[in-house]
């Protein structure tokens, strides 16, 4: 799995963060996964990682897309996350939780990565963007 798009609070050195969404990429199945977690760290609540967890899209291969992320990040339960690929929405939820509390500010992560801490699977295949 790849990380495509992040949002998650700023690491200060000492407490872990996890990130408030997530998009991923199946490489395999070419599908977009989105989860999002509003507990704080230590994230021993099953439902932290579970929330709004979602198949969204498959990705065409050889093929251009357009994401556009709208999101308020909040504490209280006026938060919000829309989803668009290619003027398509395929993720929406509202009134909600869509941040944990956190000292430090936001960041976001933009780009194909695969996170540090990740099993890659015997068949992961070649990526190419």
């Amino acid at each position: 799995m790849e990380n495509i798009f992040e949002i998650k609070p700023k690491f200060d050195g000492k407490v872990p963060t996890n990130p408030t969404l997530v998009i991923y990429l199946d490489p395999n199945k070419k599908k977009l996964h989105i989860i999002m977690t509003v507990c704080s760290p230590p994230f021993e609540d099953p439902s932290c990682h579970a929330l709004n967890k979602f198949d969204a899209s498959i990705l065409e291969t050889n093929t251009w897309h357009d994401f556009i992320i709208e999101t308020r990040q909040s504490l209280k339960t006026d938060g919000y996350v829309k989803i668009f690929q290619n003027k398509n929405l395929i993720f929406k939820k509202s009134s909600l939780k869509t941040f944990y509390k956190y000292n430090g500010g936001l960041r976001f992560w933009i780009g194909p990565y695969i996170w540090s801490g990740a099993h890659i699977a015997k068949d992961e295949p070649n990526h190419e963007f």
